[in-house]
């Protein structure tokens, strides 16, 4: 059986370039004028043994071939004898950079490194391209340098991974002594490959280039993987054997540096990591930004950082967007996407979306849409005007007001707040119920004192305690993500959080959520909350959240993972429609829902028995992780300081 990987057969592989009628090209080649017919970068990048990448560029200059190699600065690798060989047969020589590896993620020592090394490489050769090298084995992806700084201003044209067009040159790299792209963990392109088939060896490759089945394509080998004489070849061969399982295993488990664009999740509890959790596991790097040191998600495996929001700009909208403008610089956050789990930041990132998108992405709808679902009376309103049920509410303007208008609701109602955050930081309450007229003016009167009457809303009650949750991602008229939910059990038990839910299916709120959404010409994730009125059998709409939700993870178990389609929307990438109907899997909140039993046990409204059945079956739990462990139990152990929290 033939060897791979030698230098007979590269060989072979740039006679079959030759043959075929394609251009071999450096990558400078490529950056100044890109060719008309076909060609294929030459890329070489040198790791170790540069004596191997001397051999090969013989090789390739007695073909007539000119490629780039890219140097390490390292002892073994900076060898400026060799360097100039290569150079004297007309080959480009680029920097190969790994500053943010050396200055541990720093980058202000990164960038010193950067122009040190480059001055020391254009006392050899006059550098015009440059390379990342990714070490698999460290937290930092050297690319991300450009993130903060700008290479041109050091006379360079261009970077073999940023500057080419992946999405019209296809890509191959011998990572991992095959060319399937199984070993990469740090060496790929931000765009799919697009080839329909498998490719491992380098035949493959040179059956392609024989048949002319792509266009253009960029070859990267590492020069010390192509060895003729057996010793050495078998020696690579086992030392990329070990290498490998390494890689395999470190991209099980951390997944690490899989994606150039992170997240910033402002926010906290519950939901802010199942985002942590569903984004991370995909080896996305997200951060988490919070007012409150105390919270659970910063403990999670798949937090790269946590930032906290000084006390004094809690409240500052200027001073927030400085603030957060300032950590992007800083730690090289540019395009990272920003994504709220709460309205106050919801409102807030879409009321000042335009300066923000200079340094993100804002994943936030804009500001017009929003308001549907920030300000509770514009979303009964709109949907009474197309014909959305609701239950029936009036907006008194003041206390005379109410006296005329309360005899045209029915009782018991609620008082609650137009905008819900702000009505809950004043009154730490979601809402008020009562049960009479004499004291819903009363409560009126006090609410009003502290909230004002311009942000109090009084609404009926719909009898029943079915609660469901339609919940989408609609863009352009068009759904990529449809799931619904039912709220069963919750804290407060009238109108709390959910501390227990199952998935469902009722056809009729995809018409009702659709028709919603249209209307505002609304364009990014949503939660719309519905009730059942058992006096008529209607889904009454009861608030609109423009965000994700408590319980989001359990659409994820079901199948649409929402944290990942708004990550796939922010960053351009190919986005498919994912509608679960799958019915009756559950969510739990242990510590919230074993509250709300205990509460129920003693008011003799659940046994101990019917609480255990309803755990049974298929479930997801919002904190416990046997794979992230560390929330959990923090959550155990902050319970006095989280509970007060909330």
């Amino acid at each position: 059986m033939k060897r791979d990987f030698t230098l007979k057969v590269y060989k072979e592989l740039c006679e079959s370039i030759n043959r075929s009628g394609y251009k071999p090209i450096t990558v400078k080649d490529y950056l100044l004028s890109i060719p008309k017919k076909s060609f294929v970068i030459m890329r070489h990048d040198v790791d170790r043994k540069p004596e191997n990448a001397l051999a090969m560029a013989k090789l390739e200059n007695s073909l007539g071939i000119k490629s780039t190699y890219y140097f390490r600065m390292t002892n073994e690798v900076f060898r400026p004898d060799v360097i100039k060989q290569i150079a004297s047969m007309g080959h480009e020589i680029g920097y190969h950079y790994e500053v943010l590896d050396k200055a541990k993620g720093d980058y202000k020592k990164a960038i010193k490194i950067f122009e040190e090394e480059l001055k020391k490489f254009r006392e050899v050769y006059d550098v015009k391209t440059i390379c990342m090298h990714g070490n698999p084995l460290t937290p930092w992806f050297g690319r991300d340098l450009w993130k903060k700084y700008d290479f041109k201003v050091y006379s360079i044209i261009g970077d073999a991974y940023l500057s080419i067009n992946f999405s019209d040159v296809l890509y191959f790299t011998d990572t991992g002594r095959t060319w399937s792209g199984k070993y990469s963990v740090k060496d790929y392109v931000d765009v799919e490959n697009p080839y329909p088939k498998e490719v491992n060896k380098t035949l493959d490759i040179i059956e392609i280039i024989k048949n002319k089945e792509i266009d253009k394509a960029c070859i990267l080998t590492h020069p010390q993987r192509w060895n003729d004489a057996l010793l050495n070849w078998l020696k690579e061969l086992s030392l990329q054997s070990i290498k490998n399982i390494l890689k395999l295993i470190l991209k099980k488990h951390t997944n690490r540096m899989r994606f150039d664009t992170g997240v910033i999740i402002i926010g906290n509890h519950v939901q802010a990591l199942g985002i942590i959790r569903s984004l991370g596991k995909r080896g996305i790097p997200v951060y988490l930004m919070n007012d409150n040191s105390i919270c659970i998600g910063r403990f999670s495996r798949y937090l790269k950082k946590f930032i906290k929001i000084p006390e004094s700009i809690k409240n500052d909208e200027s001073g927030f967007v400085k603030f957060v403008v300032r950590i992007s610089k800083k730690n090289g956050l540019k395009n990272w996407v920003l994504i709220p789990t709460n309205d106050y930041w919801v409102y807030e990132l879409s009321k000042n979306k335009k300066i923000l998108e200079k340094h993100f992405k804002v994943s936030t709808p804009h500001i017009e849409a929003v308001k549907f679902a920030y300000n509770k009376k514009m979303s009964i309103i709109q949907a009474s005007k197309i014909n959305i049920p609701v239950p029936k509410t009036i907006f008194p303007k003041n206390l005379e007001d109410l006296s005329k208008k309360i005899h045209t609701i029915k009782f018991p109602v609620i008082i609650k707040g137009i905008v819900g955050h702000e009505f809950y930081r004043k009154l730490r309450k979601k809402a008020v119920k009562v049960n009479s007229e004499e004291e819903l003016l009363f409560f009126y009167k006090k609410i009003s004192s502290v909230a004002g009457p311009s942000e109090i809303m009084i609404q009926e009650i719909i009898p029943g305690n079915d609660i469901y949750s339609f919940c989408s991602f609609f863009k352009n008229n068009k759904f990529f993500g449809v799931w619904m939910g039912r709220k069963i059990r919750q804290h407060p038990s009238e109108f709390g959080t959910g501390t227990f839910a199952e998935s469902v299916w009722i056809p009729e709120l995809f018409k009702l959520g659709k028709s919603f959404l249209k209307s505002i010409e609304y364009s990014g994730v949503s939660e719309m909350e519905f009730k059942k009125d058992s006096r008529d059998g209607k889904f009454k709409l009861i608030e609109v959240n423009a965000r994700t939700w408590l319980w989001h993870t359990l659409s994820i178990r079901c199948g649409v993972d929402f944290p990942y389609i708004i990550y796939k929307d922010m960053t351009g990438r190919e986005m498919t429609e994912e509608i679960s109907t799958k019915r009756g899997v559950k969510w739990v909140h242990i510590i919230t829902d074993f509250a709300v039993f205990i509460k129920c046990f003693f008011k003799g409204e659940m046994k101990i028995k019917e609480y255990f059945s309803s755990l049974r079956g298929e479930k997801e739990y919002a904190v416990f992780s046997l794979d992230d462990p560390l929330p959990f139990i923090a959550e155990v152990l902050l319970l006095p300081f989280l509970w007060e929290a909330r």
